[in-house]
């Protein structure tokens, strides 16, 4: 069964028949609130060689509240959401559900977020940029794999590096953030 379920809107498609299943399908969850973006995900899903459900969810409020979410095998999860951000959802998501696999989509690459998410059971962190195949992202979770992107890959590897002790010292945690960015 493949499909898309938008569960903030009461307009929902049916799912889609794209070949007779043998196995249960791949839940898959979205949490993103652009329209945009969701038939980008929606598209890039329909050359998945897997039967999968998608739903979609405007906030990180509305899905968890919805039970339909803690069914799920996968969940793609923004950062930058209006009220709850999807760090936040993360880590309660991994504490609530810890069989759902998190993936972290952003345009934000700063190492607090990255790593905020990871320590939060995030699986992956992809920037949306660098976004290019989806189903090998589903693939690749499934199997038990997890995923970054180039970028993300770099200041994860960079984080490890020695620091020089002076830079930053005496700084606040905050001045330190200020001067990250």
């Amino acid at each position: 069964m493949y499909g898309l379920e938008l569960l903030d809107n009461p307009m929902t498609e049916q799912p889609k028949q794209k070949k007779q299943q043998t196995t249960d399908p791949i839940q898959i969850g979205l949490v993103e609130n652009d329209p945009d973006y969701h038939r980008r995900i929606e598209s890039e899903l329909n050359s998945l060689d897997d039967p999968y459900k998608l739903r979609i969810w405007n906030s990180a409020e509305s899905f968890w509240r919805d039970a339909a979410a803690r069914k799920l095998d996968l969940l793609l999860l923004d950062i930058k959401l209006p009220g709850m951000d999807g760090v936040e959802l993360a880590g309660r998501v991994a504490e609530r559900d810890e069989h759902i696999r998190i993936v972290m989509l952003s345009n934000m690459n700063s190492d607090r977020l990255i790593f905020q998410a990871l320590r939060n059971g995030a699986v992956g962190y992809i920037l949306k940029s660098e976004l290019n195949d989806i189903p090998a992202t589903v693939r690749t979770i499934m199997d038990g794999g997890a995923i970054i992107t180039p970028t993300i890959a770099y200041r994860v590897m960079s984080s490890f590096k020695k620091t020089n002790p002076v830079m930053g010292a005496g700084l606040t945690e905050r001045e330190k953030q200020v001067l990250e960015l």
